[in-house]
């Protein structure tokens, strides 16, 4: 290896098989002094091999990747490829030899299956995946080529060209990038923190570097965030250490002031009287032979003034302007770095960031806390005691909390009211649990059972109060199974952790735990599963589990167990480890006596209590430091982002059954009800009626006209119910829709032999109809799309263009088809009526789609349109898309400025291409591989929006490529078409009916203030805005008083 900690100009990624043609490369580039980074040692992986691998990659500004057969099969190459892709590094192609995509994927999974420790580097990545993310980037990206036919000397010249291209703006990308991992690996200490100038340079690159290749990354705006942070605390504790000693100096010197004052005043009024007279005279003079003079650059200067004035204004305007751009994205990152310590107060940031500046950093900010941050619904000072049990009720509305003092309290928890209900219960209770009709199930210390009506508080089986036999040694810990028919009870005294059934007394099993001393200092709980047939015993160095139907105690870790769970069913058993300052939480099979998985959540302080869902695949915990988490230990998969809500370690835990409540107790006795719903909190259901087509209606848009076998007219403000319903006459759904311009003419397609119907829209007296003006215009038809100005229809058929002229100047409408020029091989076609063109594109069918590769028949052809609306000539532009698109297209669309045309084929790949610049490079996007449904820009073509069949909405920049926030939806089924309007406004189409998402200010600021359960004070304002001046974002909370004294 070489220059493994240095900074570098290029990490060369290659395989072996290319060695002779990579030290040839080698070689030019060092002759050039170019420094390289690169791997000449064949050596098995390991984790320090693999750490030199990602530094080198961090510490290079340009990553070059040497394509061919055996690098694009390779695992290493890959994974090195992933990494810079991940690290948003400058990437240059360099195609050596050519290779079959799906060959060369074929063989890489082969070699992931057969190396294990590749596998546990990717770290449940899907290889796959990887390697389709992977080619999707090198197939969007301008290739170097450096095959044996090409002239090495002419590529290399333009290798060096592109290292040199904005070399300033990738250095300080490489350098920021290498500060914030070591900050990152090092968790996140305040001394690898940026400092005084470092600061500024780093804000202004980050300003500039959003615009630019590569962009900055999230961890590098994280980092510069928390630099500027730390430096406004630090500042403030010097300014305030220093306030005393200034005070003291200030004083000290007014007063010597004061006693030179008198001593001076005389001598200087003298002086000063004799210096102004003489410089008066000699003004006068000078005054007197400039004037003439004076009087014409006065004029001429008046006229140059109010020019540069307005040049002021504007220049002024822009660096406002460019000031609030920055300030939203630098607030969007702070608001990113505190989701997980201080989630309703970053929420409060993002909402202020986007309304200083609505920028792509802003929006993604305050969708994805809106999405995915968990709202606390309120917290109670439950006890002055920790919280030892926390339980729901199988309705969710009530909840039962137990500490080691006061003993059991029910809730309300809507209201968060303490229930008058609580059983009068003279012993201390160790365990509860309420049983499937949802009355409370307890247990006392002396193993006293009784079971309790939760509604009223009154004993349903009094006899039960008398203690079990053979259970009346105090008992530190007890557990229930589901039905209460079981009761385990760790009793030291008498050596022994029994199962006893509750009906009779019986024992069911005793299991010997050794002397009272040694059990102490070893088990501290233990749990039942549900049937509780499954019993766990766990506490310090002990981990034991008893399975009824085996007879076996399974005793799986090997390390000091902090706390452990096991799940409803049983099959799941999860302990918490604390290593080299690290937690990991283990989750072991237990019929399969395997480990399942291990998770690391990142922390370095460990984890306090466990708690499976009911389904028995989330699993929760709370930690020392008061975060709370979940992880989805089936699909491996974060389902709760660690979020710190308490101050101090979280001692207990609880799920409602559907999985959408979580309830976290601390050891102050205080209690936090989460809503950790995980559908989307942004959409507003609108109907469950099943839609498959969906349109804003209306000069207002206060309608939507929905169609699946009918249509049907929503009012937006009552939409429960269509106002009105338009049969068809289809004896299938609609499969497409178009409309004209305004929306008064709408065009359908469906039923058996794709029949073409056309109808007229509008509104009457505030009132919606809709009447049929052709019902049988054509058959056969693939697609169809309004001229312009509405006067005409153009329609597939038989692979050829169709238009139909409409007209109503006579009163009545008529239809009339025209005869068109030859315009063959179309399948789909879309009007652009910016400027006047038409796009035509061929899909291939089933049978061709299974069977062919991607071909040059894969095309967007663009034609002019005539005055009247209709296409004519040659083609204007025909569009060659990139060999990763099956078939082309499967939809098109054009921004409504013009600027711009989207294509998606059906396997989900979506390009966007400029239609002014010819020349420019069309940007792929790196989506995920789903059917897009629909696909729409926004009203100010700054986005592209997409729906696909994992029944998500996508919005993607049409600068960048990126996803502007987390996905919408996320409804499980499929959004079939989707419409936007002028505000932003987004409506979806589905079999759950239609959904309707809104983004202005005041809807955004609703959702966030409904969420935050605090304002954000002066003084947290001063340190996130600096000299902004103080706004409440929600002004319907109040601040306290301090804090109004303070803005006085």
């Amino acid at each position: 290896m070489a220059l493994s900690h240095q900074y570098s100009d290029i990490f060369l990624s290659y395989s072996r098989g290319n060695s002779a043609f990579v030290r040839q490369l080698f070689e030019r580039l060092d002759e050039g002094e170019v420094q390289v980074w690169i791997d000449w040692d064949d050596i098995p992986p390991t984790a320090e091999w693999w750490h030199e691998i990602e530094t080198g990659i961090d510490a290079a500004n340009t990553f070059v990747f040497v394509m061919s057969a055996a690098s694009l099969s390779s695992p290493v190459c890959h994974m090195e490829l992933a990494h810079a892709i991940a690290s948003n590094k400058r990437i240059v192609p360099v195609l050596h030899e050519q290779a079959d995509r799906s060959q060369a994927t074929r063989v890489l999974l082969d070699r992931v299956a057969e190396n294990a420790y590749i596998q546990a580097l990717l770290a449940g990545r899907d290889p796959q995946a990887v390697a389709d993310e992977n080619w999707t980037l090198l197939e969007s990206l301008n290739w170097l080529f450096m095959r044996a036919t090409d002239d090495f000397d002419t590529a290399f010249a333009t290798l060096i060209q592109s290292l040199n291209t904005d070399i300033d703006h990738v250095r300080a990308h490489t350098r920021l990038l290498v500060r914030a991992r070591e900050w990152d690996t090092r968790h996140r200490e305040n001394s690898f923190l940026l400092g005084g100038q470092q600061i500024t340079e780093a804000e202004n690159w980050l300003a500039q570097g959003l615009e630019k290749t590569p962009p900055p990354t999230a961890l590098q705006m994280e980092y510069i965030s928390a630099s500027r942070l730390a430096a406004t605390r630090r500042q403030r504790l010097i300014q305030s250490s220093m306030l005393v000693a200034l005070v003291g100096t200030i004083v000290f010197s007014v007063l010597l002031a004061l006693a030179a004052t008198d001593a001076n005043e005389q001598r200087t009024f003298a002086v000063t009287s004799q210096a102004l007279a003489e410089a008066n005279e000699a003004t006068a003079i000078s005054n007197a032979q400039t004037a003439t003079v004076a009087q014409g650059v006065a004029e001429q200067n008046a006229a140059t003034a109010t020019v540069a004035q307005g040049e002021a204004f504007i220049q002024r305007d822009r660096a406002d302007e460019q000031a609030q751009l920055a300030l939203s994205r630098q607030l969007a990152a702070q608001a990113s770095t505190l989701f997980t310590d201080a989630p309703e107060e970053a929420l409060l940031i993002a909402l202020e960031a986007f309304r200083i500046a609505d920028t792509e950093e802003a929006r993604r900010s305050l969708i994805e806390g809106l999405q995915t941050a968990p709202q606390i619904r309120y917290a109670i000072q439950a006890y002055p005691n920790p919280i030892q049990q926390l339980h729901f009720s199988p309705d969710s509305r009530t909840m039962a909390t137990i500490d080691n003092e006061d003993g059991l309290l029910l809730w309300d928890v809507e209201t968060a009211q303490q229930l008058n209900l609580s059983p009068d219960i003279w012993w201390s209770v160790n365990t509860a649990q309420f049983d499937d009709t949802g009355n409370l199930v307890t247990v006392g210390a002396l193993s006293r059972f009784a079971t309790w009506d939760s509604r009223t508080g009154a004993p349903i089986s009094l006899p039960a109060l008398t203690d079990l036999s053979n259970t009346s040694e105090a008992s530190l810990s007890t557990a229930l199974s589901r039905d209460g028919r079981r009761l385990a009870t760790f009793q030291p005294f008498l050596s022994r952790v029994a199962l006893t059934d509750t009906s009779n007394g019986d024992i069911i099993v005793s299991i010997d735990i050794g002397d009272a001393m040694e059990a102490f200092s070893e088990i501290s709980e233990i749990a039942l599963s549900d049937r509780g047939d499954r019993l766990l015993m766990y506490g310090g160095s002990t981990l034991s589990l008893w399975d009824e139907s085996t007879g076996a105690i399974y005793e799986p870790a090997d390390e000091f167990v902090y706390t452990a769970a096991l799940s409803p069913n049983g099959q799941l058993l999860a302990w918490a480890e604390f290593i080299n300052q690290r937690a990991i939480i283990r989750v072991w099979a237990v019929e399969k006596q395997s480990m399942l998985t291990s998770i690391e959540p990142g922390i370095d302080f460990p984890i306090r209590t466990l708690q499976f869902d009911e389904a028995s695949h989330v699993l929760y915990y709370g930690t020392t430091e008061g975060s709370v988490g979940g992880h989805d230990v089936l699909a491996q998969e974060v389902v709760l982002p660690l979020t710190r809500a308490h101050t101090t370690s979280i001692e207990a835990l609880a799920i409602n059954a559907t999985g959408d409540l979580l309830l976290s107790g601390d050891e102050t006795g205080v209690v936090i009800l989460w809503d950790i719903n995980q559908t989307d909190r942004l959409a507003r259901h609108l109907t469950d009626d099943f839609s498959r087509h969906v349109r804003y209606l209306g000069e207002d848009q206060r309608y939507l006209l929905a169609a699946n076998v009918d249509l049907a007219i929503y009012d937006l403000q009552n939409p429960a119910e269509p106002v009105l319903v338009q049969p068809t006459g289809y004896d299938q759904y609609v499969r497409k829709i178009a409309w004209d311009a305004d929306r008064s003419l709408l065009a359908t397609l469906g039923g058996q032999g794709s029949v073409l119907k056309l109808w007229h829209v509008q509104i009457v007296d505030g009132q919606p109809r809709i009447d049929l003006l052709a019902d049988d215009l054509q058959r056969d038809i693939s697609d169809m799309d309004f001229s312009p100005d509405g006067h005409y229809l153009l329609t597939v058929a038989d692979d050829h263009i169709n238009a139909f002229a409409i007209d109503e100047s006579m009163g009545d409408w008529t239809i009339q088809k025209v005869d068109l020029p030859d315009v063959p091989a179309v399948s789909v076609v879309t009007v652009d009526p910016a400027n006047n063109r038409l796009a035509t594109g061929q899909i291939f069918s089933v049978g061709d789609l299974i069977n062919s590769e991607s071909s040059t028949d894969n095309k967007v052809t663009l034609y002019s349109l005539d005055e009247r609306g209709l296409p004519y000539g040659d083609p204007m532009r025909t569009i060659i898309l990139p060999q990763r698109f099956l078939t082309v297209p499967w939809l098109i669309a054009f921004s409504p400025d013009g600027t711009l045309m989207a294509a998606t084929d059906i396997e989900g790949n979506i390009g966007i291409w400029s239609l002014t610049d010819e020349s420019a490079a069309p940007l792929l996007i790196n989506s995920p591989l789903r059917t897009i449904n629909s696909m729409q820009f926004s009203a100010d073509s700054t986005l592209l929006l997409t729906t696909n069949t994992e029944g998500e909405i996508q919005q993607w920049d049409v600068l960048s490529g990126r996803e502007a926030g987390a996905p919408l939806g996320r409804t499980g089924n499929p959004l079939l078409d989707l419409d936007v309007d002028a505000s932003g406004s987004i409506v979806a189409a589905s079999e759950d009916g239609i959904l309707l998402w809104r983004f202005d200010d005041e809807q955004l600021a609703n959702l966030v203030c409904e969420r935050a359960n605090l304002v954000l004070s002066p003084a947290q304002w001063r340190q996130y805005f600096g000299d902004v001046p103080y706004r409440a974002s929600c002004p319907d909370r109040s601040l306290t008083a301090a804090d109004l004294l303070m803005l006085q």
